[in-house]
């Protein structure tokens, strides 16, 4: 009887330390040594009006996303854009965003023009998929890996 008690009372104990471990991983500017533990994150794909692109990669077409300490660059394929960030809790804001503005493939400046009004000078619900990270908000989502 004894035995079960303890491998019970065990059992409880470990379920307990990972859910605490689990929602630690969020506190204390995690969140943040985890987007700038990267020099850029490429994008894998974005929802715009329920609709998901799978972003394909081919010459002078990056999607890519880098975080430096309260600063956000990155490419939506043909622009480079640039501002600072800040988080609370699991939202993250991207504010005074720019971008440059050249031209490039029409089917490209349409993803652009989708990723920059869905995800710049916005605030974003920042969720975790195993090594893939999204950021969503009502109407627009990103994936990072």
């Amino acid at each position: 009887m004894k035995k079960i008690s303890f491998i019970l009372s065990l059992s409880v104990f470990l379920c307990f330390s990972a859910c605490a471990t689990k929602n630690t991983h969020y506190e204390n500017g995690s969140i943040q040594k985890l987007l700038t533990s990267k020099k850029q994150w490429k994008i894998e794909n974005y929802t715009s009006n329920q609709l998901t692109t799978i972003l394909s990669y081919e010459k002078d077409q990056e999607f890519i996303i880098g975080f430096k300490e309260r600063e956000v660059f990155g490419k939506f394929g043909c622009n480079n854009f640039f501002g600072s960030y800040s988080i609370e809790g699991n939202e993250i804001t991207i504010n005074n965003a720019g971008v440059t503005r050249k031209m490039c493939e029409n089917d490209i400046m349409q993803i652009e023009s989708e990723m920059i009004n869905g995800f710049l000078n916005k605030t974003n619900e920042i969720t975790f998929k195993g090594k893939k990270i999204n950021f969503s908000n009502a109407s627009f989502s990103l994936e990072i890996q």
